[in-house]
């Protein structure tokens, strides 16, 4: 019998199956459902818009009492068993459910299980795949909030393992979209049967920028909600216009734009995307920030005016 996975699928003999499936019904009298186990799910765990309603469900077996921590702070938020919350800042949330059956307490962590409010400033997407072993098992597609498939492939059998695919699309501005890539025989891209991967790369006006999506590992499929906002006219407010110093900072960093390109407002999120920091700007005054209470570390700074935003780094040391 070949023990390679895949070929599995149409190896087995006639006799091997018989004896696989008498094997099963011997010992499935001696399996047990489990009496205490703690899950749960949410009816949606991206969200495009900076402010979301959620709602979760218990799935655990055996519970007698529940405590929700929904935003990641160590806080208990509620004490129900089926929950929704209302989150009003962007970002990426942990979620822990603790239950008790009146003898024991058990506890789930899901790890940035909920996403608020992500955005990127892009003109164009592009999309590189590394293929694997099996890249007739490789489909992709771009919906838009409505559901409606904009670019989509698949069908790629003759590439080989390492093969490439770099494809470039237009976003329109200000609207949301939804990336999904998939594994027909649900073992993902990565790493038993070839290196796949992909990635999700934003361009701003023919520059290229750092990949805001990618990976590889996954079962059936990964998929990624994303916000394109608007970018501003190369001769207006703009990333090259817009300059932070000093960056990096101690204490005070100052925002320098062009006199009749002022900034409307800043935000200031963690690269966890929690916002720290917001503020109006009326003057010129407004462009110098107090950053001393912040602990060191790197941080991103978004930057709006009118419906457009530009997206900087600031280092604290």
């Amino acid at each position: 019998m070949s023990y390679s996975r895949k070929i599995c699928r149409i190896e087995f003999s006639d006799q091997q199956y018989a004896r696989m499936n008498a094997i099963y019904q011997t010992s499935r009298n001696n399996l047990n459902c489990p009496t205490f186990t703690v899950d749960f799910v949410a009816d949606n765990t991206t969200i495009c818009e900076d402010t979301a309603t959620v709602s979760f469900t218990d799935t655990s077996v055996g519970a007698t009492s529940w405590s929700w921590d929904v935003d990641g702070d160590d806080v208990i938020d509620y004490t129900t068993q089926n929950v929704t919350h209302t989150y009003s800042d962007a970002g990426q949330y942990d979620v822990t459910l603790s239950i008790s059956n009146n003898l024991d307490i058990i506890t789930k962590v899901k790890t940035e299980y909920i996403e608020i409010g992500f955005e990127i400033e892009a003109t164009q997407i592009r999309l590189e795949i590394k293929f694997d072993n099996f890249a007739d098992e490789t489909s992709w597609m771009f919906q838009d909030s409505e559901g409606s498939i904009l670019y989509s492939g698949g069908d790629y059998g003759d590439n080989d393992n390492g093969t490439t695919l770099d494809q470039t699309f237009d976003f329109a501005p200000g609207l949301c979209y939804l990336f999904t890539i998939s594994d027909s025989y649900g073992d993902g891209m990565c790493c038993g049967q070839g290196q796949g991967s992909y990635e999700l790369i934003p361009i701003v006006n023919g520059t290229v920028g750092n990949t805001f999506y990618s990976g590889g590992e996954f079962a059936a499929s990964a998929s990624k909600q994303f916000n394109v906002a608007g970018v501003l006219s190369l001769n207006g407010f703009n990333t090259s216009s817009i300059t932070l110093y000093p960056n990096p900072t101690r204490s005070k960093i100052t925002i320098a734009s062009p006199m009749n390109s002022l900034p409307d407002a800043f935000t200031i999120y963690t690269t966890l995307g929690q916002k720290v920091l917001s503020k109006t700007i009326n003057s010129e005054t407004d462009l110098e920030i107090d950053l001393q209470d912040f602990e060191t570390g790197m941080y991103f700074i978004k930057l709006t005016k009118d419906s457009m935003s530009v997206t900087k780094t600031i280092i604290i040391n």
